[in-house]
């Protein structure tokens, strides 16, 4: 089970960063562990790198999976700080 968790997170990190690219994204990823990954982004686009996070997620569930029931949630948090714990609410 775990390493089909480590390889989900590689297709996550791989259809995120190409998101990214693709869409000019200044958002930088900072750190990733397990099942965290920690984004650098300017606040005027942080609900929409929020969104391809969980997209991401989504489409790596797919690409693993293929159409299946199991969701794979990535609830992301938007902080002003590194240090924060609480969090702004991101819709999505």
């Amino acid at each position: 089970m775990q390493a089909t968790a480590a390889e989900w997170a590689l297709v996550l990190l791989a259809e995120l960063r190409h998101a990214l690219r693709r869409d000019a994204s200044p958002a930088q990823l900072v750190f990733f562990q397990h099942d965290e990954v920690l984004l650098h982004v300017p606040a005027e686009v942080a609900d929409d790198v929020a969104g391809a996070v969980h997209d991401a997620a989504a489409t790596a569930g797919r690409r693993l999976f293929g159409d299946t029931g199991v969701r794979f949630p990535m609830p992301a948090r938007v902080v002003e700080g590194y240090d924060e714990k609480v969090a702004v609410p991101v819709a999505r």
